[in-house]
């Protein structure tokens, strides 16, 4: 079963410049890309690409890998964040979150799916990372929202109210 693959093209060519694989057969690593923003004030854009069939931590829990960008950035993943527990799904979809806590730097939302809340099954769940190159991620949030795709369901409110704000900011 295939890993997954996303390829990563340069403005200047046609040709991909190098290839992110999954970790194992069946990952789906390429399920969900986005640009992350700069998450490390390095002032080079990063990269989140979600593998939700992962089994890092349980089977089918999901994984997200945020790529940090560079003079000369690489396929090595450089934070890897993984679901809570086994069918969660996380890392079916991944963006930036914009800087949501007011320190000059991009978090990163992944959002779970069939996160088993404690109510209902399959509720799904968002998490909004902060992610830096000098510390393990830190969960700033769990968004919780009752439902069959909760977390997408708040992954596309982060991504409206973001966009809210970039327009009443011109």
């Amino acid at each position: 079963m295939d890993a997954g693959k996303a390829y990563v093209f340069y403005n200047t060519s046609a040709a991909a410049a190098f290839t992110l694989k999954g970790a194992a057969g069946g990952d789906n690593l390429g399920w969900s890309v986005a640009g992350a923003g700069d998450v490390d004030a390095n002032g080079f854009a990063e990269v989140i690409v979600g593998s939700p069939n992962n089994d890092g931590a349980g089977a089918n829990a999901g994984r997200a890998d945020v790529y940090f960008g560079g003079a000369a950035p690489d396929s090595s993943s450089d934070v890897i964040l993984f679901g809570e527990r086994a069918g969660d799904q996380f890392g079916t979809a991944v963006a930036s979150a914009g800087d949501v806590n007011g320190d000059a730097t991009e978090e990163v939302v992944v959002g779970a799916p069939l996160y088993d809340g404690p109510s209902f099954t399959d509720d799904g769940r968002a998490y909004v990372f902060m992610v830096t190159s000098d510390t393990i991620p830190e969960l700033a949030s769990p968004l919780l929202s009752p439902g069959a795709l909760g977390g997408l369901v708040v992954l596309l409110g982060i991504l409206a109210l973001r966009a809210r704000r970039r327009v009443a900011a011109r």
